[in-house]
């Protein structure tokens, strides 16, 4: 029987501080494969942080680092966690799809059939978010890209 506990709220932001350290690319495999997991995890339970503009901007640099990694495990495994993330968190990462869509669109033809699976199943939930929110009349992407503030460009 599992126990579950709840985190302290103050204890929340040095977890994902911890988790984001995690995701530097010049970690080992092992650790960054951990710390994919752990920020994968961590999406639902530490969302309200989340919203925090220099956490996202951090997260979606270090998660694109990562996609270009030379382990395609570890490139494999944390496009799965962007897809997540993009999931989760549409509204607040739909000022970085163009660096997304930069960094990824190589790995639509990638060799490795894992990779350009995880390629298109971004745009796939992309697409869905997009449509989605169209039909609830919903600011979508275009409507945001037309309306953002001038913003750190990753790539």
């Amino acid at each position: 029987m599992q126990t579950i506990r709840v985190i302290p709220q103050d204890q929340c932001s040095s977890i994902l501080t911890g988790i984001l350290i995690g995701l530097k690319s010049n970690n080992t495999a092992d650790l960054l494969e951990i710390s994919i997991k752990a920020f994968q995890d961590s999406l639902l339970y530490l969302q309200d942080l989340f919203d925090e503009k220099k956490i996202i901007e951090y997260a979606i640099e270090s998660l694109l680092q990562l996609c270009k990694f030379e382990d395609d495990g570890i490139k494999a495994l944390t496009m799965i966690c962007l897809n997540e993330f993009i999931r989760i968190k549409y509204l607040k990462i739909a000022f970085y799809i163009v660096p997304i869509f930069n960094v990824l669109s190589s790995h639509l033809l990638s060799t490795d059939n894992e990779i350009a699976m995880q390629a298109v199943e971004i745009w796939t939930t992309v697409a869905n978010e997009e449509l989605t929110r169209k039909k609830q009349s919903v600011k979508t992407f275009i409507q945001i890209e037309n309306s953002k503030p001038d913003i750190f460009e990753f790539y």
